[in-house]
């Protein structure tokens, strides 16, 4: 049991230490680079009409302040999974989710 945890952790570091060239050379590789790029960027913004019938039009009757704010400490989470694997897509879309999520949760408590 040991053994395979610290085997894990050995192989994410010679991964690591072996860095893969940008833009890689095979075209799938790149064409998910980018996708997951515009991931992090389109997820988050389906959250702007919850945002927006909050704070604009202060209405929060059918959000769940738990589930929001589940969602915000989750997100937590990932930002610092992402930051310790040093995975800048997952920074940049954690980073931007816990706005969003903060502010929804916020907004229901307020509101």
């Amino acid at each position: 049991m040991w053994s395979d945890a610290f085997h894990h952790l050995l192989l994410r570091k010679r991964i690591h230490l072996e860095k893969q060239p940008f833009p890689h050379p095979r075209l799938l590789v790149r064409v998910m680079d980018v996708l997951i790029y515009c991931a992090g960027i389109a997820g988050p913004l389906v959250s702007l009409p919850q945002v927006y019938e909050i704070w604009v039009n202060h209405n929060a009757e059918s959000i769940s302040v738990f589930t929001w704010a589940g969602y915000t400490g989750l997100t937590i989470l990932w930002l610092i999974y992402g930051i310790v694997h040093k995975q800048k897509p997952i920074i940049f879309a954690q980073i931007v989710w816990f706005f969003f999520n903060a502010f929804i949760t916020i907004g229901a408590i307020v509101y």
